[in-house]
């Protein structure tokens, strides 16, 4: 048994029953929790619970919510004896990062995805249409960029404007454009 904590940071009202049968199929244990206005986003509510459950119980949650669309979620299992905790962040647009987590939060990156990404970054800078040598800013805003992408920055940067209107920030009022 893992546990963890389950954020719905945005959800339209139409959908807040939907939300709740994919809880209810996926927890065995779960209990309506109490849905709240979420400022950020006009119309749309939040919720969030601790939960109790088999580990792969987080990732049918995330499932069921990416299906249900129009939902931001973040899902984390926090680490017990001697695995590691996961945090799955989903938004309508760029869709679900998950991510795995020590015991002090800090997100583990592997040691294969690593040299990956510098294989891709070296291969990147390489192969580009120009004759030119990289320069070190090129490589470094290219190994920026790539570690951003594994650790879900673009997926922290649309859900921090749904933390901080959840616990009394100012907020930064999202328009619907073109």
């Amino acid at each position: 048994m893992i546990s963890g904590r389950v954020i719905i940071h945005s959800c339209p009202r139409a959908l807040t029953s939907h939300v709740e049968w994919a809880l209810n199929d996926c927890l065995t244990n779960f209990k309506p929790a109490i849905w709240n206005p979420q400022p950020a986003e006009p119309g749309a509510l939040r919720m969030e619970f601790d939960w109790v459950g088999e580990y792969e119980q987080a990732s049918k949650m995330i499932s069921c919510f990416h299906r249900i669309g129009r939902i931001r979620a973040e899902i984390v299992t926090h680490p017990h004896d001697d695995s590691l905790g996961e945090r799955f962040l989903l938004t309508p647009v760029l869709g679900i990062h998950r991510s795995v987590m020590d015991s002090t939060g800090d997100l583990v990156i592997g040691e294969q995805r690593l040299r990956r990404m510098i294989f891709d970054c070296a291969n990147e800078l390489r192969n580009r249409p120009t004759s030119t040598t990289p320069r070190p800013l090129e490589w470094e805003s290219n190994l920026t960029r790539r570690l951003d992408e594994l650790c879900g920055t673009k997926w922290d940067e649309e859900l921090d404007v749904f933390r901080s209107a959840a616990y009394g920030a100012d907020v930064r009022w999202l328009i619907n454009a073109g």
